[in-house]
């Protein structure tokens, strides 16, 4: 996040600079702790997850190679949980995967 920028403006611009998409109102889904290592330093951050709508079609979308390596499209029951990279994803993954709970 940028100085005196919400999380909703941050989550927009982020997906403009990386991904040269932009999405609908972010709806907010959760937030979990997580620990990320860096250059000999542990960080603590919560992490917040969101659901947006994507404007256009995924078609039209470009990784800045500088941020993504890759863009790949799953569906829901495509997502491997061991695939997923951080503690706090994969928290929310379950509770996404437990019934009752809206995706």
């Amino acid at each position: 996040m940028d100085p005196g920028e919400s999380v909703e403006v941050a989550l927009a611009r982020e997906i403009a600079e990386e991904i040269g998409g932009s999405v609908g109102t972010p709806s907010f889904l959760a937030s979990f702790p997580n620990r990320y290592l860096f250059a000999g330093v542990e960080y603590h951050t919560c992490d917040l997850y969101f659901k947006a709508s994507l404007a256009g079609t995924p078609e039209r979308l470009r990784a800045d190679p500088d941020e993504v390596a890759s863009l790949r499209w799953l569906t829901y029951d495509q997502v491997q949980f061991d695939d997923l990279a951080f503690p706090s994803l994969q928290a929310l993954w379950a509770s996404l995967r437990t019934p009752g709970l809206s995706r």
